[in-house]
């Protein structure tokens, strides 16, 4: 294997590890508003559990905006962004005509989420 194979190797083993952490991270988030909907305010759990959803929340906001979007703006033409747009629209609307997705939330999750 030469060296530029071996790096393309180590990249895709490098991409599929950051699948697996957004997977985590996104089950974490899954398991946080489970978490949150089952507690009354009063808890003293709930506010700790807020601020790491906001904390993860925020920390996802700021990945897309400053890494994923302008990668998209390179690799799309306008006409592509607007099509998906769209598309993004359409299954928003489609989502919450579904009705209450607070009820799968919890099926969906595994334990609870850490307070760290």
């Amino acid at each position: 294997m030469n060296a530029i194979e071996l790096l393309r190797t180590q990249h895709e083993e490098a991409k599929g590890l950051f699948k697996k952490i957004e997977k985590a991270e996104d089950d974490e988030k899954k398991r946080l508003i489970a978490d949150l909907l089952e507690m009354s305010v009063d808890d003293p759990q709930f506010d700790p559990k807020v601020a790491v959803l906001k904390e993860n929340v925020e920390h996802h906001i700021e990945e897309e905006e400053e890494e994923l979007f302008p990668k998209v703006k390179k690799m799309l033409k306008e006409e592509e962004l607007e099509d998906l747009g769209v598309v993004m629209e359409d299954m928003a609307e489609d989502l919450k005509a579904a009705g209450s997705p607070r009820e799968s939330v919890p099926a969906e999750t595994g334990s609870a989420a850490p307070l760290e």
